[in-house]
């Protein structure tokens, strides 16, 4: 992620396309490709915890909450 930022960010702050971009339904500025990763990251974190419900094993509170504990280690 922090690459294809400096990348977007390096060219005028769009993302250049690629052949990996099959979709083409995302605008490419860095503003568009960063809330888009954000949001597609919290729906997996959804899944996990919408699957545990479902197999009625409900995740501890604990690890429901640090589902959400995003860190960056510098």
């Amino acid at each position: 992620m922090e690459a294809l930022l400096k990348l977007g960010l390096a060219s005028q702050g769009r993302v250049p396309p690629s052949k990996g971009y099959v979709w083409r339904n995302l605008s490419l500025d860095v503003g568009h490709v960063l809330t888009y990763f954000v949001a597609h990251e919290a729906h997996h974190r959804g899944q996990i915890v919408m699957v545990a419900r479902q197999a009625g094993q409900r995740l501890p509170r604990p690890a429901t909450d640090g589902l959400w504990q995003w860190k960056m280690d510098l």
